[in-house]
């Protein structure tokens, strides 16, 4: 079986989700391939040295780039047996290569959008549509339910793993915002930073750092650094992490205690939070109706954290067991060759 994967050159969930994806599968013997549509709207010669912006790229499987009908001619000259679209700015052009060539198109919802405005040729058309939460497969309607399979996002747990997992009571409590800084998704960054002002108000000794950089004056207790190709020595040197999603889950692989935060909160996130549903989202999205975040109610966490480090331990060694139980990869992978397997039968 010779697989196909489509998306765009953006350095987001979506393409860390497929890098992933393409590894396992290599690694288990199928072949696969990338196809990364190109922006024909970025004139800067920069931009568009597409070679030198995928070197740091976590695979070794060679990509292909394609604009119009470049994907048919790649597809056609591959012979590929299935194609499985991602961003869903490729979803059109997948389509048109799956009716072409006559072979099953899968697409995956990696958020919250008016699908059947934007694509219902693509969704009517796939043989299987995967969705990586129960608010992504909702957002596509009851029309294609029957169609659809909710996988979560699975990461790489032997590169997303800490280095030591110590107890040092002389160190401050190490937190890490790992999620969005733009002014319209980040209420949690903001919040978070008025609750680590109100903590060292009260003599606790944090050191906080965000990933990304904002331009806004109101985030004064974070230091900012900028967009990184490996973020795994960063994670691996802090004890707590805020974000949502993917990111969240990368966190709490390397050891970090993970506090599910974005347009909600949701907490700290451990074993508990899928004692009813493995598959319970790790997402703080509006659409799963999350209490809003408060700095008190944050601080109160954080509290229990930066006084008891026996409590911060635990905390972090059961993260670090939650993600191998819930956030590997291979499970991730299997429950889609379990779908690709169904398209082409």
């Amino acid at each position: 079986m010779h697989i196909l994967l489509t998306s765009v050159l953006m350095k987001n969930g979506v393409l860390t989700h497929l890098l992933d994806l393409a590894n396992e599968l290599h690694s288990l013997g199928i072949k696969v391939s990338i196809a990364i549509k190109k922006d024909q709207r970025r004139n800067n010669r920069r931009l568009n040295n597409y070679a030198s912006l995928t070197r740091n790229l976590n695979t070794e499987i060679p990509i292909h780039f394609f604009y119009g009908n470049d994907l048919y001619t790649f597809a056609k000259k591959s012979k590929v047996d299935l194609i499985h679209a991602h961003a869903r700015l490729t979803y059109s052009s997948a389509l048109s290569v799956s009716e072409r060539l006559n072979v099953p198109l899968v697409i995956t919802i990696h958020g919250v959008y008016p699908w059947q405005k934007t694509h219902p040729s693509a969704l009517a058309h796939s043989k299987k549509i995967i969705a990586i939460g129960s608010a992504q497969a909702d957002s596509v309607g009851l029309e294609y339910k029957q169609k659809i399979a909710i996988i979560p996002n699975g990461i790489d747990l032997e590169k997303f793993k800490p280095l030591a997992i110590t107890n040092n009571l002389d160190e401050p409590l190490k937190i890490l915002w790992y999620g969005r800084t733009d002014e319209k998704t980040s209420r949690g960054l903001r919040i978070l930073n008025q609750t680590i002002k109100i903590l060292r108000d009260q003599g606790v000794k944090i050191e906080a750092n965000k990933v990304g950089v904002n331009n806004s004056h109101s985030i004064t207790e974070f230091i900012s650094r900028p967009w990184i190709d490996n973020p795994l020595p960063l994670l691996q040197k802090h004890q707590v992490a805020f974000g949502h999603s993917r990111s969240l889950r990368e966190a709490m692989a390397c050891g970090n205690v993970g506090f599910l935060l974005g347009y909600g909160y949701g907490g700290k996130i451990d074993q508990e939070w899928f004692r009813q549903d493995k598959k319970q989202h790790v997402d703080a999205i509006p659409e799963y109706k999350l209490p809003l975040p408060t700095p008190e109610r944050i601080a109160e966490d954080l509290k229990l954290l930066a006084d008891n480090r026996d409590y911060l331990l635990f905390s972090r060694i059961e993260a670090r067991d939650t993600a191998l139980k819930y956030f590997d990869v291979k499970n991730m992978v299997s429950e889609t060759l379990e779908v690709y397997k169904e398209c082409v039968e």
